[in-house]
């Protein structure tokens, strides 16, 4: 329950890196690992997830992107 049905805007610099970056239904960015289910390295690359038209495409901040 909303306390007197009222919406509060949130400062997005206030939360950390990646979810101060601006999100969309359809776009969105994360905290991950180096490559796809690779856990050899700590979670510290950002990651893009976004869909266009009825795919799927994920992309490592910085990387290559025939490398996935």
């Amino acid at each position: 329950m909303l306390p007197d049905n009222t919406l509060t805007e949130l400062d997005r610099a206030s939360f950390l890196p990646p979810r101060n970056k601006p999100q969309k239904p359809t776009a969105s960015w994360e905290l991950g690992g180096i490559a796809l289910s690779d856990t050899s390295e700590p979670m510290r690359y950002y990651w893009y997830g976004y869909v266009k038209g009825k795919a799927i495409y994920l992309q490592r901040s910085g990387a290559d992107q025939s490398r996935y």
